[in-house]
């Protein structure tokens, strides 16, 4: 890969990168409306915070980050210590999360939508990469 197409390519796997601090405050939005059949106390009591933006950001982001690692290299080892690295870190700020006291659904929210999100931005880096190398988009 030339230094041009590799600029290109990890340009525009970039981009999808910063939907994924966005996407959680959207949801809190949503969560934290009030009905009109519920007291206030119960509805930011079960709701806020939900899902945590910490853990959405550091699940798309490591994850994003450990697969162009691992994509850009050949050895096993090096493929298999970034994304064990990053499994690790937002591991680590998952309990920091438990210790804070953020509330254990928030944190498997945030985990499962940094892991959707995740998922969106492999696929389509995978997508852009095989429609490029089939000369459908120049590069």
């Amino acid at each position: 890969m030339r230094a041009g197409e590799r600029q290109a390519c990890l340009s525009s796997r970039c981009c999808f990168l910063p939907v994924h601090t966005y996407s959680p405050t959207g949801l809190q939005a949503l969560f934290a409306k009030h009905a009109a059949n519920q007291s206030e106390l119960v509805l930011v009591n079960g709701f806020a915070g939900f899902p945590s933006a910490a853990l959405t950001a550091s699940t798309a982001g490591y994850g994003m980050l450990a697969y162009l690692l691992a994509a850009e290299t050949q050895s096993w080892r090096l493929q298999t210590l970034s994304i064990a690295g990053a499994v690790y870190i937002i591991a680590l700020i998952g309990f920091a999360g438990i210790y804070s006291g953020v509330a254990l659904s928030a944190i498997i929210g945030g985990f499962a939508l940094g892991g959707c999100w995740l998922a969106i931005c492999v696929t389509g880096s995978r997508t852009y990469n095989r429609l490029r190398s089939t000369g459908v988009i120049a590069a």
